[in-house]
């Protein structure tokens, strides 16, 4: 895989410090290192990834840990609304910055 790393500033920029850069990375990176790269630059897309799929990964399964929870109590006839909490939230979210 090749790589062009950019070790100055922009190239509009007349005081950029250094062209920029081809980099060959072969096959390095796959196994969650970081790949060291020209200048001490490194670069861990591997490891980012990974960390990203696993919180998701939490919150799919803390959201379908929720639904169980909620269905369970639908249906035992255990699950009581409270309809002041509830317009309140819907109005509440209605005129906040989400709902504008």
């Amino acid at each position: 895989m090749d790589l062009k790393i950019q070790s100055g500033l922009d190239a509009a920029n007349p005081l950029q410090s250094s062209p920029t850069e081809a980099v060959s990375v072969g096959g390095g990176g796959h196994d969650g290192r970081p790949v060291r790269l020209v200048g001490g630059d490194s670069i861990s897309i591997s490891d980012l990834s990974t960390r990203i799929s696993e919180a998701l990964s939490a919150a799919e399964l803390s959201s379908a840990n929720r639904v169980s929870r909620l269905a369970a109590l639908y249906s035992s006839g255990a699950y009581q609304i409270d309809s002041t909490k509830l317009s309140r939230a819907i109005v509440d979210r209605a005129l906040g910055p989400e709902g504008l």
